[in-house]
């Protein structure tokens, strides 16, 4: 029988104390290969803690291939091919001398994309999996609904009837393999519209459109969003925005502006805005602003949203909710398209929103990377003390902007980062056409824990002190 000793002064959980202490027992091969576990009932008793500790632990270590179950006999250890600590660590080649310091591996890559990984809830997703295999098991079999299985459609809807005050029926969602996918079949349904991006903005919704032969056209933004000026300038029939945290400059757009938006597209018979809303449930000082697709009274918005933010990027689940007239000349070729998510998948994340989990993972989130971006925060005050840097894009997100006020430009900012072993990106690099001169970065926070990043910021703050 395991025994184990709890620290309940410790901030893990007691199923992950018992996961890493089985772990470490077969890693070390205490536990050998072929050894049959403990049943999980004996073991809580004999450990006096919930039953429901030892199923987490136990499905950890399943999903991790350190256990296997099997049926009416109970658990077993696997061997563990890989056993990194008694690996001897390769022989490395010495480093070229002429090789400059901004050329070295950085110590912190401060992407914008990156989550905490560490944090997703592995055994209860785990955990929900067997059950969609159990319960599901007919259903995972039968060939794929185009547009998604509706049940999670019309979970999706309900959440987004509770959570944004909008109220889509479950037929006008199509469930697709991340928003790129989902943009690129746009495309086909609005052939010979053109459309018009953000710019700055995210760089991939340009090669999408690129790739599908689709025509479009850059449309600056100001403090507002996009302008509407602008945009009417472009001759444009659809714009993609993202009005809940413009990206990459952490705007929110202004209800006049998404007034003016609006009437746009409803001047026009085939124009139509494409709400990206990738960011929104990370908001850290003012509530969330109501969607377009919310206040749109002519029906031209085609609104977007992501699981890869909120869960993990290779969760690879987005939607799309289509307003009734795409909707009409989506329905009668729908039958052309498959659906690019795996069964499996999606039913597990209808048990996940059913159940509660992805709300609690959300509010779970919001503290973590709220307490991030204080802890970066923090590390940069030097620097904004001496009114060297300004920061922006405290308010929602999971990045900032860094702005130099002494003059010096994003290519010197991010050589010198660089040399401290800390990756940065200019504003440029999010430009689709030729950047102007800008004297600001963009750092991610999201990937990094707060001593890592209180470190990362140490290290700009001797770069640009």
């Amino acid at each position: 029988m395991l025994t184990l000793s709890f620290d309940d002064t410790s901030r893990k959980p007691r199923y992950e104390q018992l996961y890493r202490y089985i772990r470490e027992q077969i890693a070390s091969g205490a536990l050998p290969v072929g050894d049959k576990l403990p049943s999980k009932r004996n073991l809580a008793k004999h450990l006096t803690i919930s039953l429901n500790t030892v199923e987490n632990a136990y499905a950890q270590l399943a999903a991790e291939g350190f256990i296997e179950t099997v049926e009416k006999k109970g658990y077993y250890v696997l061997p563990v091919v890989r056993r990194a600590r008694h690996t001897p660590a390769p022989i490395s080649a010495p480093e070229p001398p002429a090789t400059r310091a901004a050329d070295k591996p950085s110590a912190y890559v401060l992407r914008t994309n990156a989550v905490d990984a560490a944090s997703f809830p592995f055994a209860t997703w785990s955990r929900l999996m067997r059950d969609s295999l159990r319960e599901d098991h007919t259903t995972l079999v039968r060939e794929l609904h185009p547009q998604g299985d509706r049940e999670l459609r019309r979970q999706i809807a309900d959440y987004l009837g509770e959570y944004r005050n909008m109220r889509p029926s479950p037929d006008q969602i199509v469930i697709g393999a991340g928003t790129t996918y989902l943009l690129g079949m746009l495309t086909e349904l609005l052939p010979t519209c053109k459309f018009a991006i953000e710019e700055p903005g995210y760089t991939m919704l340009a090669r999408t459109l690129q790739s599908r032969g689709a025509a479009f056209e850059t449309v600056l933004v100001d403090d507002e969003g996009m302008d509407p000026a602008r945009l009417r300038r472009s001759d444009a029939d659809v714009c993609v925005v993202t009005p809940a945290n413009q990206f990459p400059l952490c705007q929110v757009m202004s209800i006049s502006r998404r007034l003016q938006l609006l009437d746009w597209a409803a001047e026009r018979r085939q124009r139509y805005i494409v709400e990206d809303d990738y960011d929104s449930d990370y908001r850290y000082a003012v509530k969330r602003a109501a969607t377009l697709y919310r206040i749109d009274k002519s029906q031209r918005v085609v609104y977007f949203n992501t699981f890869a933010r909120t869960l993990t990027p290779s969760l690879r689940i987005a939607y799309m909710v289509l307003p009734p007239s795409l909707l009409d000349v989506y329905l009668p070729r729908k039958q052309l398209y498959s659906c690019t998510v795996s069964g499996f998948e999606q039913r597990t994340l209808l048990r996940f929103i059913r159940g509660g989990h992805y709300e609690r993972h959300l509010n779970r989130m919001r503290t973590i990377y709220k307490r991030r971006r204080n802890a970066f925060m923090a590390g940069l005050q030097p620097l904004v003390d001496q009114e060297k840097i300004t920061l922006a894009g405290m308010q929602a997100g999971l990045h900032l902007l860094l702005t130099s006020t002494t003059g010096r430009d994003e290519a010197s900012l991010v050589k010198k980062a660089a040399e401290k072993g800390v990756t940065v990106f200019g504003l440029s690099d999010f430009f689709h056409n030729k950047a102007p001169l800008t004297n600001t970065v963009v750092a991610g926070y999201g990937g990094l824990d707060e001593q890592t990043l209180q470190r990362a910021a140490a290290a700009l703050c001797r770069a640009w002190r």
